[in-house]
């Protein structure tokens, strides 16, 4: 089992988020520059956790994002600590971001092998990710 909580930002941008442009008689498609920017961020701080082996087998992955409080919020809900986020980005969007970039940090050989997860996104006084990985 591996688990983190990486105090930061999460991000906002995702990995659906692609360029593209006409090329011949085709078309090309690019990662964006911001969506690049976030998988390198995303790569830095999942990096101190990997594992010296790939994870093999079914796999559990749990992933919590905990974005920053907004302004807007009363003192009274902000007293909460962290209330459902119900705007964008997408969970599975960014949860999709994150798992792509464990893939290439060698977490696991495909994201195909994850067989079961348990998404959260929530407004937080303390921004960050929270997840684990296990073998099922």
């Amino acid at each position: 089992m591996i688990t983190f909580d990486v105090h930061c930002n999460p991000p906002t941008a995702t990995a659906q988020q692609k360029g593209a442009f006409r090329c011949g008689n085709g078309i090309r498609f690019f990662t964006k520059p911001h969506v690049r920017q976030a998988q390198n961020d995303l790569a830095e701080y999942l990096r101190p956790f990997s594992p010296e082996e790939r994870l093999g087998g079914a796999l559990l992955l749990r992933l919590k994002f905990k974005f920053p409080m907004r302004k807007s919020e009363t003192k009274a809900r902000r007293a909460l600590g962290h209330l459902p986020h119900d705007k964008r980005p997408d969970l599975d969007n960014v949860a999709k971001l994150t798992i792509d970039v464990m893939a290439k940090l060698n977490w696991f050989k495909d994201d195909a092998q994850i067989a079961r997860m348990e998404l959260e996104k929530e407004w937080s006084i303390v921004p960050g990710i929270l997840g684990e990985i296990n073998e099922l």
